[in-house]
């Protein structure tokens, strides 16, 4: 009998994320009406969901769009959503002593902000500020850095049936330079993975 509900603030996301739940539960892969989809800015939208009545909140890849002030009101946010020792649980990107190329990088290519990815530590500091507890974050820089290359070598190989998935190069383009964040040819790599959990107090 759980439920979950989808979160996008683009419209072109959530549309396409409501299509394949709907493919998904004709299909029965889900239980039907068991997913809400919804379009909302959660950082600015503290009633997106309703008050402590979330049992886990699931973020992935979200976080690092955005500044370091807008970071800490979408994960008080999120405390705010979750029932008393409910879950939050996220990876993300971090700072693990970035270049100023691979700062532009990130910049240009992956929509990061300039400045705005949090340490290893300062994403502990900020969840326990905010009052979650039990916090871990675990470091998942080699896999990922496994994964992108992999995922950008496939790409290559498949080029014509990648661009017409993709509809264009730019996804192709986008694989590559998230592979060489990961796998820089000279120099000490500055981006970490993390995935990183935490409660709320009983």
């Amino acid at each position: 009998n759980s439920r979950a509900v989808a979160i996008d603030i683009q419209e072109s996301v959530h549309e396409t994320a409501r299509s394949m739940t709907s493919m998904a539960a004709l299909a029965g892969d889900v239980p039907r009406d068991s997913i809400d989809h919804v379009c909302a800015d959660c950082i600015r939208s503290r009633d997106t969901i309703d008050v402590a009545s979330a049992d886990v909140v699931v973020c992935r890849l979200c976080a690092l769009h955005v500044d370091r002030e807008d970071k800490t009101k979408l994960y008080e946010n999120m405390k705010l959503w979750l029932k008393p020792g409910g879950v939050v649980a996220f990876e993300d990107y971090a700072d693990g002593g970035l270049s100023p190329a691979e700062q532009s990088s990130l910049e240009q290519n992956v929509a990061v902000p300039y400045g705005s990815l949090l340490t290893v530590t300062e994403w502990k500091d900020l969840l326990e500020k905010i009052g979650f507890v039990n916090v871990v974050v675990e470091d998942m820089t080699t896999k990922w850095a496994a994964f992108v290359k992999e995922r950008h070598e496939t790409a290559e190989r498949t080029k014509e049936e990648t661009d017409e998935l993709y509809g264009g190069s730019e996804r192709r383009e986008f694989f590559r330079n998230v592979c060489e964040l990961f796998n820089p040819k000279e120099g000490k790599r500055g981006i970490v993975g993390v995935r990183v959990y935490g409660n709320v107090p009983l």
